[in-house]
């Protein structure tokens, strides 16, 4: 699929101060239970699992699972046919500019209206957050609607209205 010419683009990963304490903790419980089980011969748990078990649960807590938190990213391109949205290496969207009704800039509470980073879902639609406050609510033709988290709303907007052709009057009053 060929796109226009590039009018925005960001990419966003999780928050290092989120991120590090996570995987810190996720590293310090499998070389605990590395060093308990398999090197000091003391299952852990009241129900331990094998050796091997213990080897498969410790790489995917102590390396799959820090390596996927790291590597998340949401990637965002606007054009003059489309935006693009990537959480990598999660989910892909593409929505055509025909199918933007409006849009507008708004803060949210990531934990308490999203319940989290990355592809969430509440009563009010989609939402591609990555970190911060703040995005872009857009308005489908269709009903729905989708957040976009991002670290230049703004920017975001003034690609959308060059792409879209939608005016700052359609936006007003929804932010």
């Amino acid at each position: 699929m060929t796109h226009g010419s590039t009018l925005y683009k960001e990419s966003q990963g999780l928050k290092p101060r989120l991120v590090f304490p996570i995987v810190a903790f996720l590293i310090a419980v499998s070389l605990y239970m590395v060093f308990e089980q398999l090197i000091g011969g003391n299952p852990v748990g009241d129900n331990p699992a094998s050796d091997e078990g213990m080897v498969l649960i410790v790489l995917f807590t102590g390396l799959l699972l820090p390596t996927f938190l790291l590597s998340l990213k949401l990637r965002t391109v606007v054009d003059q046919e489309s935006i693009r949205l990537n959480v990598f290496p999660l989910k892909r969207l593409t929505i055509p500019v025909e199918d933007i009704q409006g849009f507008w800039v708004k803060r949210y509470d990531w934990l308490r209206d999203y319940g989290g980073f990355g592809v969430r879902f509440n009563s009010e639609g989609w939402a591609y957050i990555m970190q911060g406050n703040k995005g872009v609510q857009i308005q489908r033709r269709d009903g729905t609607k989708l957040l976009i988290g991002s670290a230049d709303a703004e920017g975001l907007i003034q690609a959308l209205r060059m792409a879209t052709g939608v005016t700052e009057s359609l936006e007003r009053g929804r932010k």
